[in-house]
């Protein structure tokens, strides 16, 4: 059984092709975006989005609510990745 992986950015250019990997080896793939529709359709509904933003803590619990796997990258431009929350 595969494990679901989450995939913050993958709307993004690192996210966008391993979103593309995980689904050609057969993988759980969840696209995180700060627009899961625009995700879906990117992936022709091929994967499930969930809503994430760094700039909104509130997104994290229910982006990774069941899932086993994150692959995590920092924000775009930070250069301080450490200090993301208080």
């Amino acid at each position: 059984m595969n494990r679901k992986i989450l995939v913050p950015g993958a709307t993004g250019k690192v996210g966008s092709e391993l979103v593309r990997l995980l689904v050609k080896n057969s993988e759980a793939v969840c696209a995180a975006s700060r627009n899961p529709p625009a995700a879906e359709l990117k992936f022709h509904g091929n994967i499930k989005a969930v809503e994430f933003d760094y700039e909104l803590p509130e997104t994290f619990a229910p982006a990774l609510k069941g899932l086993d796997k994150v692959f995590l990258v920092v924000r775009p431009g930070d250069n301080e990745p450490d200090k993301l929350l208080p």
